[in-house]
């Protein structure tokens, strides 16, 4: 029974209110059943498992629809609808924000910078950015029979409980401070995702109030940024740990204890700058794409499994066959869950999720090495020079097929499709 209890052979103690993702196990649930469980946990069995405490998507901008801003909030251009949740929050962009190539190559993404179009060849200075805001009319029209989208700003996220934001960015400088998105205060940014060039790092800060000035604290990735890569950011606060964390393309690059609760947030999100001591600064400069934020801490299972989701999957077949054979740089692919089994040019052949390494054959050191499937069933890593560095053990085996199977999972199957070796 859902909603509400049964006593003496009655229904009682209703539920007044909202219930939502009922679940029920018929065992004793454990911490990894909670939190999720890497593949490279040793207790994985090899697989990502996110958990079962999924936070809830707030708002997401994939910048598909956007319409770029030659003149301030004229109706039907300068805005971004939200494409997830529904709520009807939308981005307003500021005037010489603009529209162009996202992280795909069909896609769409927002393009910022400090001037107006220069591209067009304007050389206006401008002041670019996203806030969040629902709209609230039109105005009449003026002497031009032009009309303007009047806006209404609104928080998204709830930054004093567990929250998770996220983009995906591409720099075109690495000068200054540069702000990819933000949830701000009246007076200060209660978190936000940047890059510094004072250590060249991306990221991701927390402040302890809405006042000016209010002290933060932060915590910064190992990766250094490039100009003109694509590079997914993600920034958690976990209340119930008293924990930022930095993922970058998927993966935990930094964590901090705090011994504060971050300020609760009664402004817009901000994409591309940042409110701090009462100013609107740190201009991004370059792309910016797939804005989404959660309310709720993702876990380091589940972000991977995000950050997974969202790589397209690369070209090729799922299977190597008697003769066949893998030179480097070659590679099989699952058809679904961006697994791909790679013959590095270092001769170690290694199985990947989305660019993370789940398992290896331990042949690096070998350049020129290559998989070759045997006609008798075994399959062999060779070095340049034709010496054995690696092999299944089958041997005289009725194995014909290398499979890599869109659950990760490498066997080796005969011609019934008996299991005859796995990874």
């Amino acid at each position: 029974m859902v909603g509400h209890s049964f006593n003496s052979g009655a229904a009682a103690l209703w539920w007044n209110g909202a219930i939502a993702d009922v679940q029920a196990f018929d065992r004793v649930l454990v911490r990894h059943d909670f939190t999720g469980q890497l593949a490279m946990d040793p207790l994985s069995g090899g697989f990502n498992e996110p958990g079962i405490l999924a936070p809830v998507q707030v708002g997401n901008w994939d910048f598909e629809a956007a319409r770029p801003c030659y003149l301030a909030n004229l109706k039907d251009t300068c805005e971004v609808p939200e494409t997830v949740t529904g709520w009807g929050r939308w981005l307003s962009l500021t005037r010489g924000a603009a529209v162009g190539a996202g992280r795909s190559t069909s896609g769409s993404g927002l393009w910022l910078d400090y001037e107006y179009f220069p591209e067009e060849g304007y050389t206006e200075p401008t002041e670019e950015y996203g806030r969040s805001a629902v709209k609230t009319g039109v105005t009449p029209p003026d002497s031009e029979g032009r009309e303007f989208t009047t806006w209404q700003e609104t928080p998204v996220l709830r930054t004093d409980d567990s929250f998770t934001m996220s983009a995906w960015v591409t720099l075109d400088r690495l000068d200054g401070m540069r702000t990819a998105v933000a949830q701000r205060g009246a007076h200060e940014s209660a978190a936000w995702l940047k890059y510094s060039s004072a250590d060249g790092k991306w990221q991701f800060n927390v402040s302890v109030e809405d006042v000016n000035p209010s002290v933060s604290t932060g915590v910064s990735s190992t990766s250094v940024p490039e100009t003109g890569v694509w590079t997914h950011l993600a920034g958690v606060y976990d209340a119930s740990r008293s924990e930022i964390r930095l993922y970058v393309n998927g993966e935990l690059e930094g964590r901090r204890t705090i011994s504060f609760r971050p300020m609760s947030s009664s402004g817009p999100l901000l994409v591309g700058r940042v409110l701090w001591h009462d100013g609107i600064m740190d201009q991004w400069t370059g792309g910016i794409d797939d804005v989404a934020v959660f309310q709720g801490a993702m876990s380091d299972a589940s972000m991977f499994e995000w950050y997974n989701a969202q790589i397209p999957v690369t070209p090729g077949t799922n299977v190597l066959t008697r003769g066949e054979e893998l030179y480097e740089a070659q590679y099989l692919r699952s058809d679904i869950g961006n697994y791909q089994l790679l013959m590095q040019r270092d001769g170690n052949l290694v199985l990947y999720q989305a660019g993370y390494p789940l398992w290896d054959t331990a042949t690096w050191g070998n350049p020129g090495a290559h998989l070759l499937f045997q006609v008798d069933g075994n399959v062999v890593l060779y070095s340049a020079d034709d010496i054995a560095l690696w092999d299944t053990e089958t041997w005289g085996s009725s194995a014909d097929r290398l499979v890599l199977r869109d659950d990760g999972e490498l066997v080796l199957l005969d011609t019934n499709g008996q299991v005859m070796w796995r990874r």
